[in-house]
């Protein structure tokens, strides 16, 4: 600030009315323009005034005895011998090193208003992260100005003197001076750390000890009693800088900034007050990083409360409400949550979708509600009271059963549920909002009457019929298998659109995504249909196998899962095509499940696999059969029902209802990777003996470098040279011969229990030398290798008894052919197909006698994933232009028995879902779907005949995806067609983003991303981005091109997604996982977006978690 001359002469004084004005300007900045922050005086300020002044005090102490130390130096310094050279020596070290302390000064108040902002806002990590830049940034500058004083040291002075003397004093202590600036910039830094983190008074503490019990008598002695002068007292007192530093270092090193976060939230939250809704996040609060839970650290919670009323003795966040000091004994909690479920968008906990409010729950989403030991082995009755406005929201739906109901005041209206059954809280569930329903009752097998319903928007109540008809099926086969009678008065289920899950098992409220429950002829295909089907089965299943028993901890999640999926391929394999329906899900473990066996995110079942989880529920089975399974079930209930407990207590169940043990088996709960099985045959005629000798492996995975042997169960049966089935005897087991038929009844499959590394089975009693049919039913979720020979395995595809072998044999040959031709296309050798293999389908394709949606399965190629998850280097291209080529010379060469296909498979009658008109429909799209692949006029002809003389969704949108493999005119009117046709159907219209989305035109990633801005796709709807991003990212062509444009697409896209719902996001992101199995160029570009991905601001644990387990070797 400049005065006009002689206005102030002196100059102590204008630094005086200087500081007084700058003090000034920022009272008038704050009371003028910042009208948030300023809302005039006001009592309220003066709240809590003694902590402000005590917190004022300790930071004025913490300062001075800074301040005060440095400046006593020069008062020791002026009783030296030569006192005039030493004081002015170090003057001019001191003013030097005041100018680059000004630096410090500068960081050391960001700093402090950094750490308190962060850990103000519950973000310890970022805290922690700006600390450590901040003191790396200061020591370099420090490092710095050292290197400068030292390489100058006998020139800077002469900017203060011209005394040669006094230039050489000054040269002498410049090493003090450089080492005075390394100290001098780290430790305002931690100085500004304390002021953030509210440590002013521990640090005044440290600051007496170590400057004025050790520093200054040290200074002192050096430069008195031991005659090193001005140096000795300089560095003297340079070591209590240093023990001062290093404390500090230690204290921050060692502090626990969440807990710090906790405590700053909790003093934050104590003294506001919310008067409206906070404004949307513009960014995601930073997370700490994500800490791996083990099993072995479980712990039974105490989780008893009575009552509490306490105002002070706690500490909140967004995450967690401790209580400082709770009562001895038993006591009651009550807490008063306030949310606004409207600005939720990660659709877990409650939150309001398309006009209602819903709630999704697990895992982790209770807390999201309310404060709550949110783990599944906290069990409780809830009872809830719902109040709203009943013009808004005339449904207000939670657990169990409706005990009361009525009006309010002001036009509000309530219900009150009461759930008599203990369940966990991620169980919980509530909907509120404008709804109809499709009621209906089922009458239990005790008599009792039971109230169904379904709630949907008034538009969608016709679409419902499905799934009521699919909720009743379920229900009267779980009580005819497993003798489970459903347990209250009513059930309902309620549509979602906007929903993470596909459905949600909530005792009596299940919520499901809008494509699990609505279906018409006409908007539905028969996939959607099945898929009803099952899940609406699934989640009902839920009832027993997940909410009266649950598990323990979330390491137990396949206890639950897995089981029901296991209960839910069982409904649907009764009610439909077994054969067909295990095919389907053999192909879903090998499309999903293996390669994330061999890949960064293997682990064993537990804790998280639904279909490989099913799997090994289905090995009980396959070893006590049927009825050894229901008695494992029944005692399994008869111990647990109302507990939560673990994959051990089912284990135990079934062996003790067999009176069996299973050694190894609980390896599969343990154990990560898929197992390799090989097999090697041979006959011996003179002793008319079978052998079979078999041997595992399983593959190192992350952490889990040595494995053991698995219990595998085998069902095998022995093929004659006419095609049928022998019958088995006996066999040796390593040496000890087992009979196999116990009631005199011929054997023709039996299971042989692989349970070493090695281990060898010999049949007696084999006349001719068979061809064996390993693993017959998929009896194991295992690779096989075996010694077949080709010929081997189109003598099964033609003969074998066991259908989902004859399919394996086919799939085994169309592998090998792929894997062969691939490795000719990389040698730019020419392609050419084995006529055996056309000739083999040619045979499947005109034997009446084969079930036409098994043969739909049967002429079906592999996968392109299934055939690169079998290479060392996996190459999209050379799979992809395989693939085309073997589809199009089947389509040739079977031209004439495909058009058959087609044309014999039409029907003009009404639409029915039962297996008979399924499976002639699944055979003609099939067929239809070669023929488009030839991409002649005469076939696009037929397919556009087939797409517009269409009645149902399954044949219109077979006969467009057919169309849509060639890319032209043709295939733009036809999808243009559709989109007009059905633009007001969402579900609809997310088929249309997915047919799209999975093409393998060249280039599609281009069109992907006009479709993102599409007016009809919406971020925030979970089925919406798994049709569009999750289907781009199925295609292996497109997602992995060479140029990085798919990899490039989808980290962007991540990003965006996990602003919105993070849950989501992390599944997307997953399709990155495997990187490391492709070539060189594409590894480094996918490692580049994961780096992008995982280096983000404000990144969430979901997607934070699958994206550095990628990347970590």
């Amino acid at each position: 600030m400049a005065l006009p001359s002689g206005l102030l002469d002196d100059g102590d004084d204008a630094a005086e009315v200087g500081s007084a004005a700058d003090a000034g300007r920022m009272a008038g900045y704050i009371i003028g323009w910042c009208k948030d922050g300023w809302r005039g005086w006001s009592m309220a300020a003066f709240q809590d005034i003694g902590a402000f002044l005590k917190l004022s005090l300790e930071s004025a102490v913490m300062l001075c005895l800074e301040i005060w130390y440095m400046s006593t130096i020069t008062v020791l310094t002026g009783h030296l011998d030569d006192a005039q050279i030493a004081v002015d020596s170090l003057g001019i070290c001191m003013n030097i090193n005041g100018w680059e302390g000004m630096i410090f000064i500068g960081l050391n108040a960001a700093i402090s208003v950094r750490v308190s902002n962060e850990l103000g806002s519950g973000r310890p990590r970022a805290a922690m992260h700006a600390v450590m830049v901040v003191v790396g940034e200061a020591l370099l500058i420090g490092l710095v100005c050292m290197a400068l004083i030292l390489i100058f040291r006998d020139h800077f002075s002469i900017i203060f003197t011209s005394d040669a003397g006094l230039q050489h004093a000054v040269s002498k202590i410049a090493g003090l001076l450089g080492l005075t600036m390394v100290l001098n910039s780290v430790q305002p830094v931690l100085s500004g750390v304390a002021i953030g983190g509210g440590w002013q008074g521990l640090v005044a503490y440290i600051n007496l000890g170590c400057y004025y019990v050790f520093g200054l008598p040290l200074g002192y002695l050096l430069g008195y009693k031991f005659n090193f002068g001005v140096g000795g007292i300089w560095s003297g007192m340079l070591c209590g800088i240093t023990l001062q530093t290093l404390i500090l270092l230690v204290v921050v090193w060692r502090t626990d900034w969440k807990a710090e976060s906790t405590k700053f939230v909790g003093k934050r939250t104590s003294c506001s007050v919310a008067t409206e809704p906070p404004p949307a996040a513009t960014e995601e609060p930073e997370m700490d990083s994500p800490k791996e839970i083990f099993l072995k650290d479980y712990k039974k919670p105490d989780y008893l409360f009575d009552t509490s009323d306490r105002s002070e003795d706690y500490t909140v966040n967004s995450r967690h409400l401790t209580l400082s000091t709770p009562p001895a004994g038993v006591f009651n909690l009550e807490i008063v949550t306030e949310i606004y479920p409207q600005l939720n968008t990660s659709l877990e906990g409650l939150y309001k979708s398309t006009g209602n409010f819903c709630t999704q729950c697990e895992a982790e989403g209770f807390r999201k509600i309310t404060y709550f030991q949110d783990r599944p082995d906290v069990m409780a009755k809830y009872t809830c009271r719902i109040e709203a406005d009943k013009t808004l929201y005339p449904v207000l739906l939670s657990n169990g059963n409706l005990i009361e109901q009525g009006d309010l005041v002001d036009g509000k209206h309530y219900t009150l549920w009461e759930d008599p059954f203990k369940k966990p809280s991620y169980l919980f569930a509530l909907v509120a909002g404008q709804l109809d329903c499709r009621e209906d009752s089922f009458v239990t097998c005790s008599g009792r009457k039971v109230t169904l319903r379904i709630w949907t928007p008034a538009q969608d109540l016709p679409k419902t019929a499905h799934a009521m008809y699919s909720l009743k099926a379920a229900m009267k086969w779980d009580e005819e298998v497993f003798g489970l009678e459903y347990d209250l008065d009513l059930f309902n289920i309620v549509v979602v659109p906007d929903f993470n899950m596909g459905a949600m098992e909530n005792k009596s409220l299940n919520i499901f995504q809008s494509r699990l429950v609505l279906a018409s002829p006409e908007t539905a295909t028969d996939g959607d249909y099945a898929a009803i089907l099952g899940v609406v089965g699934h989640e009902y299943f839920h009832n027993w196998t997940g909410n009266r028993v649950t598990c323990r901890d979330w390491f137990q999640l396949t206890l639950k899962e897995g089981l029901t999926v296991f209960r839910d391929q069982e409904f649907s394999s009764d009610l439909g095509c077994r054969t067909v329906k295990r095919i389907a899900d053999v192909s879903k473990l090998r499309i999903y499940q293996f390669p994330q066996d061999s890949g960064p995110m293997a682990h064993p079942i537990r804790p998280h696999s639904y279909i490989k989880g099913a799997e090994v529920v289905r090995m009980y089975k396959t070893m006590f059969g049927a009825s050894g399974f229901r008695k494992g079930m029944d005692l399994y209930f008869q111990r647990h029902d109302g507990q939560a407990v673990t994959c051990e207590d089912f284990y135990a169940a079934m062996c003790d209802a067999n009176n069996a043990q299973l050694p190894n088996f609980l390896q599969w709960y343990s154990q990560a990777g898929t197992p390799t099985v090989r097999v090697a045959s041979s006959y011996d005629a003179s002793s008319q003996t079978f052998s079979l000798k078999f041997s595992q492996e399983v593959p190192p995975t992350p952490g889990q470098a040595v494995k053991e042997p698995m219990f595998i169960p085998v069902a095998v049966g022995l093929v004659d040279s006419s095609g049928k089935d022998m019958p088995l005897t006996s066999v040796y087991n390593d040496g000890t011969l087992q009979t196999l038929s116990s009631d005199g009844q011929p054997v023709f499959t039996t299971v042989l229990q692989f349970q070493k590394k090695e281990q060898e089975f010999i049949f007696k009693n084999v006349p001719e030398k068979p061809v064996p049919s390993l693993l017959r039913g998929y009896s194991a979720p295992v690779r096989l290798d075996s010694d077949l020979s080709e010929s081997d395995l189109f003598f099964l595809l033609a003969n074998d008894s066991d259908e989902f072998n004859r399919w394996e044999a086919g799939q085994i040959l169309a592998r090998n052919l792929m894997l062969s031709l691939v490795a000719d296309f990389q040698q730019q050798k020419t392609l050419v197909l084995n006529q055996k293999f056309v000739d083999g389908l040619r045979s499947i394709l005109r034997n009446t006698s084969l079930d036409k949606e098994f043969i739909a399965k049967a002429i079906t190629l592999p996968g392109q994933g299934e055939i690169m998850d079998m290479m060392a280097v996996a190459d999209p291209d050379a799979v992809h232009a395989v693939r085309t080529f073997i589809k199009k010379e089947l389509a040739l060469q079977l031209k004439d028995d495909l058009l058959a296909a087609v044309t014999s498979n039409r029907s003009s009658e009404d639409y029915t879902f039962n297996h008979d008109s399924m499976a002639r429909r699944a055979l003609k799209n099939t067929c239809l779907a070669y023929l488009a692949s030839l991409d002649e006029p005469d076939v696009t002809e037929l397919a556009l005949h087939e797409y517009k003389s269409a009645t149902n969704m399954t044949e219109q949108f077979a006969a467009l995806a057919a169309l849509s493999q060639n890319p032209g005119q043709v295939r733009d009117d036809a999808l243009l067609d559709f989109y007009n046709k059905w633009q007001d159907d969402y579900l609809v219209v997310s088929k249309w983003f997915a047919l799209q989305a999975t093409s393998d035109i060249p280039g599609n990633v281009v069109n992907v991303q006009k479709l993102l801005a599409h007016p009809a796709f919406d971020m925030r709807n979970p089925n919406k981005v798994y049709s569009l991003i999750g289907g781009f990212c199925g295609s292996a062509v497109n997602f992995h091109a060479k140029d990085g444009s798919g990899y490039k697409f989808l980290g962007e896209v991540v990003l965006q997604l996990d602003k919105i719902n993070p849950q989501v996001a992390s599944r997307m992101v997953s399709a990155f996982s495997r990187w490391r199995r492709y070539d060189k160029t594409r590894q480094a570009l996918a490692k580049a977006q994961l780096e992008m991905i995982v280096s983000a601001n404000g990144l969430s644990e979901n997607v934070y978690e699958i994206a550095s387990k990628s990347l970590a070797d």
